[in-house]
């Protein structure tokens, strides 16, 4: 028996955030959250790319921002992987490594080879 990654399910799960309520709800409650705990950062873009990785964030953001319901969302989360990668003073090469990586290597139709 295969053991699996933690990228093998990740294109699973966050094609189910995708869907705009559950999208929109989770960002609700990180907001709530951060508002009841001064001082706690809880970055969704950054909690995101950690479970699943750069490429299912891209995705996601990629897809969700075409949904008028998650278009607010979506356009925090893309600003956000932005400045992480530039906070990590990553070059667009190595950016675009990294995404074109994940990409071939995990997809939603087959499983991830990491």
């Amino acid at each position: 028996m295969k053991t699996q990654t933690m990228y093998e399910n990740s294109y699973d799960g966050i094609d189910k955030l995708r869907d705009s309520t559950k999208l929109n709800t989770w960002a609700s409650y990180v907001g709530k959250y951060k508002l009841q705990n001064p001082g706690y950062e809880a970055p969704m873009a950054a909690t995101l790319t950690a479970h699943y990785g750069d490429a299912a964030v891209a995705k996601l953001i990629q897809a969700a921002s075409k949904v008028p319901q998650t278009e607010a969302v979506t356009t925090v989360l893309r600003k956000k992987q932005l400045s992480a990668w530039l906070a990590a003073e990553k070059s667009p090469n190595e950016v675009f490594r990294r995404l074109t990586k994940e990409w071939t290597t995990c997809s939603p139709t087959r499983r991830c080879t990491r």
